[in-house]
């Protein structure tokens, strides 16, 4: 079982009955009361078990817990999703941020392993924004402002932060959780990568490619096949298109990519037009135009125009006063621990 890096991340415990196939996992983890054995799908009588699956989430009195799944081959190696999981924990490992959801505890074994994260009653961003009648009401201005705030701080610890450079790989909507004060939570860090490769950037890295999700990738990932930090703010600025308009990345009925449906009519100055209607005129028109022109250069198609992160995360903090409806009057960016 791998070793603890940070004191707070406790390792958990399991056992697999190999009697079955499926392997049923059984959980306990350490300063908890879980003990419930799991039976992960396998889909068409497949022996390989889907590469993260959420199974609970674990109420434990004051603690809520959401456990993850990781597996390998039922009968076939399993090297090569060990090693994306290791490297997701890994990163994990190193990181603590408020809008960063918090690995609670990991069990890392060759066969299985579990991670254990906190607990986001309220879904993610997708199902949100884009949940149709199974969606609750209209999420405020302010609240998209604060979400949009609080995602672009977490993306900045992540590039500029103390220790190497991380870029995410895959930012968008349904992989912002909202916790129970509809807070944002960065979660999904399975094609997350550190170090040089991250660092690199500009056109200049290791040659590892990271393949984000359709609509929200950089087209300029998608010509040279390298992510850098510049990938990551183009994905965060279909995030911020989406949350002024109320619109998927892609479009179901069309399979147009909301870059290409909305930015020129932003582009003619038209923002009005192109703002949710589901918020029936209760935004700041002047705060709409500064977020949308921000998005528009965060999807710029030169990355060398991008803002950073520090950039986004200014603009955002000096020229919407919504954040302070939505989260108070003091906005504090330092690092929580």
């Amino acid at each position: 079982m791998a070793s603890m890096v940070r004191p707070d991340v406790k390792v958990a415990s399991r056992h697999v009955q190999t009697s079955s196939c499926p392997p049923k996992l059984q959980v306990g983890f350490k300063g908890y009361e879980i003990a419930r054995t799991f039976e992960p799908d396998v889909r068409n009588g497949a022996t390989e078990v889907c590469n993260k699956i959420e199974l609970i989430a674990v109420n434990t009195g004051n603690s809520s817990l959401t456990l993850f799944f990781q597996s390998g081959l039922v009968h076939c190696s399993s090297e090569r999703l060990h090693r994306a999981f290791r490297q997701e924990l890994d990163v994990l490992l190193s990181l603590r941020h408020p809008h960063i959801v918090r690995l609670l505890g990991y069990c890392d074994e060759r066969d299985e392993g579990v991670l254990v994260f906190e607990y986001a009653p309220n879904g993610d961003l997708h199902q949100r924004l884009h949940g149709g009648e199974d969606a609750a009401a209209p999420l405020p201005w302010s609240r998209r402002v604060a979400i949009a705030f609080q995602v672009a701080t977490a993306l900045e610890y992540l590039h500029e932060g103390s220790g190497p450079a991380v870029v995410h790989g895959d930012i968008k909507a349904s992989n912002v959780l909202l916790d129970g004060n509809m807070d944002a939570k960065l979660c999904d860090f399975g094609f997350a990568h550190s170090g040089v490769s991250a660092t690199a950037g500009r056109g200049r890295s290791s040659g590892r490619a990271i393949m984000g999700s359709p609509g929200y990738v950089d087209p300029q990932l998608l010509r040279t096949g390298v992510a850098n930090e510049q990938s990551d703010v183009y994905s965060f600025g279909v995030l911020l298109l989406e949350l002024v308009t109320g619109r998927e990345a892609v479009c179901r009925e069309t399979g147009r990519r909301l870059t290409a449906v909305v930015c020129p009519t932003i582009s003619k100055g038209n923002v009005a037009d192109a703002v949710d209607r589901s918020l029936a005129g209760k935004y700041s028109a002047d705060e709409a135009a500064v977020v949308a022109e921000l998005a528009m250069r965060c999807v710029s198609d030169a990355p060398g125009l991008r803002p950073s992160m520090a950039d986004v995360v200014h603009v955002l903090q000096e020229k919407t006063t919504a954040l302070i409806s939505a989260v108070g009057p003091r906005l504090d960016r330092r690092i929580m621990f």
